[in-house]
């Protein structure tokens, strides 16, 4: 029998930036919409008549929903570690860093217009509540340019600093 020998890409360079945006932005719009689809129900009188379902919604609105405004900030800081972590494992050129650059220049851009979609949807009246209630959602979404370009710089540094360091420059 024949061996056969899979090339497996390693993951952590700059095009998993956009992997991470995308991610940050669906769960930015997903928190919010299940916050506005949890505040319709809960200020409905569904289930007021079963002493449960009240317990229920009291845990639902004081403990569970208010955690979910730190995912977006897990999402960042895990994405970001686990990316550098496996930049280090990556063999790359140097030559290649030119074009890296360039790559996260149109992430950078496209998170810039990701960010200007993200103020137009939380502008909208039915989600100032949950805009002011989850601040931390709002900022990294925000923001989300500035962020990226630090990750991206991160992981730029990370994946070329080890190659120097290797070749011994």
């Amino acid at each position: 029998m024949k061996c056969v020998k899979r090339n497996i890409r390693k993951k952590g360079s700059i095009q998993d930036v956009p992997f991470l945006m995308g991610i940050l932005f669906a769960l930015g719009i997903s928190i919010f919409v299940a916050f506005t689809i949890w505040g319709a129900i809960n200020s409905s009188s569904l289930g007021e008549s079963h002493a449960d379902s009240r317990e229920i919604k009291t845990i639902m609105t004081t403990g569970v929903m208010p955690t979910f405004d730190f995912w977006p900030l897990i999402v960042v800081v895990l994405g970001t570690i686990i990316a550098a972590i496996l930049a280090f494992l990556i063999r790359t050129h140097p030559a290649f860093f030119p074009a890296a650059v360039m790559f996260l220049m149109i992430i950078v851009l496209v998170g810039h217009f990701i960010s200007i979609a993200w103020d137009n949807f939380a502008d909208a009246d039915e989600f100032q509540e949950e805009v002011t209630q989850y601040p931390i959602t709002n900022f990294i979404l925000g923001n989300l340019a500035t962020i990226l370009t630090f990750i991206g710089a991160f992981i730029l540094i990370a994946t070329y600093a080890f190659n120097k360091m290797e070749i011994g420059i």
